[in-house]
């Protein structure tokens, strides 16, 4: 069995490169020429921004609530600290009348009856008086108490911007390596993507 010279040629034209065909070279080109994925990118990187500037915004906003629950609770304290020392005032106004129709009677200002009387104001008045410091204090502190919980939920509030932000991030990077990844089996027809066709079956001559 011989070949010819023609069968030789046969054997000789070009056939497609299957790893190197314009299909292929369009896809591994695509992630940087696509311009939807471009803007698909940068809508993400804008709205991962907008989520953390939401975030320290509501951060901030709890702030302010924390100091003007302080700024409250700061505000009602100094007016039970001033109904006390009125609830004071009034009970030294009313033994002091006391003592002086005491004396002005004949007797004894700080005794008998006018001492009962003096007895009776000053357990009066100072149940009154300690019952408003208690409830200055209460109120003060119950303003730190709600301070600190506006601090807290701001702090959250921050950090949950940044987490969204970084899952937003996160979900553009893995799409975007989905877009890169080589396609599967796409360079197999090397007729379509090679520049050139494979040639018929030679004729063998024979001898």
């Amino acid at each position: 069995m011989r070949f010819s010279r023609q069968d030789i040629k046969n054997f000789d034209g070009p056939i497609g490169d299957p790893f190197n065909g314009p299909a292929v070279n369009k896809h591994i080109g695509q992630k940087y020429q696509d311009p939807v994925t471009a803007i698909a990118l940068t809508l993400t990187a804008v709205s991962a921004a907008g989520s953390i500037q939401a975030g320290q915004a509501r951060n901030k906003m709890y702030q302010m609530q924390a100091k003007q629950a302080e700024v409250e609770s700061d505000r009602r304290a100094v007016q039970y600290e001033l109904q006390a020392n009125d609830i004071l005032r009034r009970t030294n106004q009313a033994n002091a009348a006391v003592v002086a129709r005491g004396f002005a009677g004949g007797t004894q200002g700080f005794e008998g009856s006018a001492g009962l009387i003096q007895q009776v104001n000053n357990t009066r008045g100072g149940k009154e008086f300690m019952f408003a410091l208690q409830n200055a204090d209460t109120a003060q502190r119950g303003g730190l108490i709600q301070a600190s919980l506006y601090r807290g939920a701001g702090q959250i509030a921050e950090q949950a911007g940044y987490f969204d932000a970084f899952g937003k991030l996160g979900s553009a990077g893995m799409s975007y390596a989905k877009l890169g990844s080589a396609p599967s089996g796409g360079g197999s027809s090397g007729s379509s993507g090679g520049g050139g066709t494979m040639q018929s079956t030679p004729n063998f001559a024979t001898a």
